[in-house]
């Protein structure tokens, strides 16, 4: 295999890989996230090796701005920053749902302490 189908072999399973962590960001599998985020960072060596062999294929000391791999390089890094944004808003909603369960908490505590009597230490009721 080339070095250009190879890139565009990893390139393709990196684009599959983010798509899936998309999904699994968004419903919260958060092993699964894990498990995607660590697939791509053995895929990242394979990925830099096929790019070394590309450059060295075509002479040049390294990637250019005009590179072939230039437009799914530009895809993503864009898709790499949603499924940062989306990480962002998973965790924004979780730090909401912890306080409102605090502000929850709080509450039944003040309520449980509205209905309990205190003593004055002596008998309160003597028949």
């Amino acid at each position: 295999m080339s070095a250009h189908h190879e890139v565009n072999s990893l390139l393709a399973q990196w684009l599959q890989l983010t798509q899936s962590e998309a999904d699994a960001i968004q419903s919260a599998a958060w092993n699964r996230v894990s498990d995607l985020q660590t697939a791509k960072a053995s895929l990242q060596s394979s990925l830099t090796a096929a790019l070394q062999h590309w450059t060295f294929e075509n002479g040049r000391a390294e990637l250019s701005g005009d590179h072939p791999f230039r437009a799914q390089v530009s895809r993503l890094l864009s898709l790499e920053s949603r499924n940062a944004q989306l990480v962002a808003t998973q965790v924004r909603r979780a730090h909401l749902e912890m306080e409102q369960r605090a502000d929850g908490l709080r509450n039944l505590r003040r309520l449980r302490q509205s209905y309990v009597h205190k003593s004055d230490g002596g008998l309160e009721w003597y028949s």
